[in-house]
């Protein structure tokens, strides 16, 4: 694979309607997002099921809000795994929704779930969008990571060890640095400038 394919960038798939949407919308203390096929939800289910049944367990989350397709086997998967060891009525499988009502979600969420890799989320239009809309992201990521910048990302090992960073000023500061990257590195103004440029290299 040709290295110079790492330098394009993407953006959201989904966009709130407005830049700051994301930083002055009132969001709703432990409802949490886990977001994309329902593979992939199922995974990040499986990968952070310890640590999201101790947030659970201590009050800091009440639901999961799956958005994506459902009525499929994964989807099947995700339910039933939720429904074991979760208990009733913690994963909501809302489905596959239109942009909008999208928005609307991740406007409200208090924070999203994600087990990808760093490379996974700089190409994820999924990742972006959650950014875009300044919904603080939890993955377990490398203290270095740069793109995006872990600093602005909370790790599952983090909060187990200070779950009350979600109730303190670092949340808001990590969301506002997690939305500053994306509208100033993912928008769909800077990746067309960067696709330009990277057409003129090739």
């Amino acid at each position: 694979m040709n290295k110079d394919v790492h330098k394009r960038r993407v953006g959201a798939n989904i966009l709130p309607a407005h830049e700051f949407d994301g930083i002055r919308s009132e969001r709703q203390q432990g409802d949490w997002i886990i977001f994309g096929l329902a593979h992939t939800r199922l995974w990040t289910l499986k990968t952070y099921i310890l640590f999201i049944k101790t947030m659970k367990s201590r009050g800091l989350l009440k639901r999961i809000l799956a958005i994506g397709p459902v009525n499929n086997s994964y989807s099947n998967q995700e339910y039933q795994f939720a429904k074991d060891h979760l208990g009733e009525n913690v994963l909501i499988q809302l489905g596959a929704l239109p942009a909008e009502q999208v928005s609307e979600e991740l406007l409200r969420a208090e924070v999203a779930l994600i087990a990808s890799s760093p490379e996974a989320l700089k190409k994820s239009g999924l990742f972006a969008a959650l950014a875009a809309h300044a919904v603080p992201v939890i993955c377990d990521v490398p203290s270095n990571l740069s793109d995006p910048p872990a600093k602005a990302l909370f790790k599952p090992a983090e909060l187990m060890n200070k779950p009350e960073i979600l109730r303190s000023p670092e949340y808001e500061k990590r969301k506002k640095q997690l939305h500053h990257w994306f509208w100033r590195t993912r928008n769909w103004k800077i990746v067309e400038l960067n696709m330009k440029s990277w057409l003129k290299e090739g």
